[in-house]
């Protein structure tokens, strides 16, 4: 009765496995299109980089608070792959575009197949490790481009950069925040909250019963003393 100890250990190491990996993937890229500007070969990948931070740190956080939970996870497993496969399967291809391409758009069907088998809540709940990475990697990059306009003298765009950074780490909280809700909800074991209203006693004598009701007083008397 109460929080199962293997699944919440099960559901933290998943969330830090996940989170873990798109942290490396997210850092992989981002310091890739640091200091790209336009014109640059890269800059398209950076502005691609920046829309799927941008989206995975904040669409899914607004649909679960519109009561649409499942449907943020689902974007979310799709964008981690997504974000996977562009960054490893470039890896593996010694920076192929078109092959880190390709396994960018696999990645994201393999995590949103994946999102949508998933039913355990305490997965689930891990899930918003990488939404949670997400949203931070959208932050560090919008923190470095307004330290460069704060430096530059640019207040205006400088200060709407400040905002964005507090937004993207409230998000980062707040990702966090419903990941460790969900694993913790997900590691409750069936008997939770569990009452006897309702419940026949047919068929059980009346010894039985003041058994039962003995020893449940007896544990409650215990729980008292200790």
């Amino acid at each position: 009765m109460g929080v199962s100890p293997e699944r919440l250990g099960l559901g933290l190491a998943l969330g830090l496995a996940l989170g873990g990996i798109t942290l490396h993937a997210v850092s992989l890229l981002g310091f890739a299109v640091l200091g790209v500007v336009p014109g640059h070969k890269a800059y398209g990948y950076a502005l691609a980089l920046y829309g799927v931070l941008g989206v995975l740190g904040l669409v899914p956080l607004g649909l679960a608070a519109w009561g649409r939970e499942r449907w943020g996870l689902l974007l979310s497993a799709s964008l981690t792959g997504m974000l996977w496969g562009f960054c490893y399967g470039g890896l593996a291809s010694g920076d192929n575009a078109r092959l880190a391409l390709g396994a960018m758009g696999l990645g994201g069907a393999v995590g949103l197949l994946g999102g949508a088998i998933v039913r355990q809540p305490w997965i689930r709940g891990s899930l918003w490790g990488a939404t949670a990475v997400g949203a931070y990697g959208f932050a560090f990059l919008i923190n470095a481009q307004t330290m460069a306009l704060l430096s530059s003298g640019d207040w205006g765009r400088g200060i709407w950069g400040l905002g964005g950074v507090l937004l993207y780490g409230g998000l980062t909280l707040g990702a966090l925040r419903l990941g460790v809700a969900g694993i913790l909800t997900g590691a409750r074991s069936s008997f939770w909250g569990a009452t006897v209203a309702g419940t026949s006693w047919r068929g059980i004598g009346r010894s039985q019963l003041d058994r039962c009701f003995v020893a449940v007083a007896d544990l409650g008397s215990d729980d008292d003393r200790g």
